[in-house]
């Protein structure tokens, strides 16, 4: 009846094939109820649906492949990086996207995820919580620390999240494919005082390395929970922020005593002691795996070398950690401090090849553009601010992103955002264009 219908609706043009489909099976056209139009929208209804499903899985396609091109692979990074190549001038722009509220407490510590769009945040309140960076939604909140967190860190693959807390304790949380929600997968022990900061260390992130108000450094394998070395030599105080390169061959870790100790893991003992702060060091930053500093020499040439270090090691470090015969390679770092600068080292030399007297208030927080051209900073004069570095000058300022102190800072390596935290207790997002 079905089908007869269709055809004596079809108009003029399909009126014989339904008389000859009527006698076939026995049936006179005048049978058939007028049709209401219900059958022909219906098919109608499932063209528009096949068309719909088919553009679906041509943007799944699309999406698939641009995950597979951004993706962090074990041992760098596959792929262009849209803020990398082509995007220099992606700059953080006022006003915030987004503005995150959850928190009860200030947010102390921020991180991005290496592949996805997702932000978590720790804070006073003891809780980490986390967010889709894109639309500002949250999600989950993590439980497990009992005092303020201090840091956070992904491992490269974006597997494993490592936080550390003033209830001297570090812990494992499972970000990997198969946890909806994330658990923590173990709790590791072993410093007596408050622990400030963390990095994963290497291409494979088999080691997580931790610093702590007890003055030590410790190194530990992430497997298993193990404490495989504890360095004492290098700090006299609160030892507050940690850096790796991206082959880790080079950590650095800063602290009260004003310094910045350059650390050769295989000794346990300092290669380079950076003392040109004179004020808390509070945080430190390598470039982003895969990118290299554009810094003019003659820019570097004026600057002024570090008043005193110790001996380097012969074998000089490139951007992948490797020894390139009798030409010295620099490994850059930077580093911001309570005393309101934020400066660029030559992490091999110990030469300190830029400072940036910009803030008003302690530095809190810094980083490597993605690109390699700029260095982001956020201060306790609640400012935000970008220098450029072959320039030695700040291009942008993004004045009171926060209403109180801005204590955290993150940038994502993919996509356009970043990311700032305050004692207000907000988190905001800024667009990169």
């Amino acid at each position: 009846m079905a089908i007869l219908e269709y055809l004596r609706d079809g108009g003029k043009g399909l009126a014989q094939s339904a008389e000859s489909f009527a006698r076939e099976v026995g049936l006179e056209t005048a049978d058939v109820p007028k049709s209401t139009g219900t059958l022909e929208k219906k098919w109608t209804a499932v063209v528009r649906l096949q068309k719909k499903v088919m553009e679906l899985e041509e943007r799944l396609a699309n999406t698939e492949q641009e995950l597979k091109t951004s993706r962090f692979h074990p041992y760098g990074v596959v792929g262009v990086r849209p803020l990398a190549a082509g995007g220099a001038r992606n700059l953080p722009r006022a006003p915030a996207v987004q503005t995150l509220v959850g928190h009860r407490g200030g947010v102390t510590c921020l991180t991005t995820h290496p592949v996805f769009a997702l932000l978590v945040s720790g804070s006073e309140d003891s809780t980490i919580k986390t967010w889709d960076l894109e639309s500002g939604v949250y999600e989950k909140t993590l439980k497990g620390h009992t005092n303020g967190l201090q840091s956070l860190v992904f491992n490269r693959a974006g597997t494993l999240l490592a936080s550390c807390s003033s209830d001297l304790s570090i812990k494992i949380w499972d970000f990997g494919p198969s946890a909806t929600v994330p658990d923590c997968l173990r709790t590791l022990r072993g410093h007596d005082h408050n622990i400030s900061g963390l990095i994963f260390l290497g291409p494979s992130d088999a080691q997580l390395v931790s610093c702590s108000r007890d003055t030590t450094v410790k190194i530990w394998e992430v497997s298993t929970g193990y404490c495989l070395r504890t360095l004492t030599e290098g700090h006299t105080d609160w030892v507050r922020c940690l850096a790796a390169s991206e082959d880790g061959a080079l950590v650095a870790s800063g602290g009260n005593d004003q310094t910045i100790v350059v650390w050769n893991l295989s000794t346990g003992s300092p290669t380079l002691t950076l003392r040109e702060h004179t004020h808390v060091v509070e945080s430190l930053a390598f470039p982003p795996v895969g990118t290299e500093v554009k810094l003019d020499d003659k820019c570097s040439s004026s600057s002024s070398s570090s008043s005193s270090t110790t001996t380097t090691n012969t074998t000089t470090i490139g951007k992948a950690g490797n020894s390139i015969s009798g030409r010295a390679v620099r490994a850059y770092l930077v580093s911001g401090g309570r005393d309101k600068t934020v400066k660029l080292w030559d992490a091999v030399t110990g030469q300190c090849l830029s400072t940036f007297s910009d803030h008003d208030n302690w530095v809190r927080s810094v980083c490597f553009h993605p690109s390699g051209q700029y260095i982001l900073s956020v201060s306790d004069d609640r400012s935000m601010r970008v220098f450029d570095i072959a320039r030695a000058r700040c291009v942008r300022t993004i004045a009171d992103a926060h209403s109180q102190f801005v204590t955290a800072l993150t940038q994502h390596v993919v996509l356009p955002y970043v990311a700032t935290g305050s004692v207000d207790r907000e988190i905001k997002v800024w667009e990169c264009r």
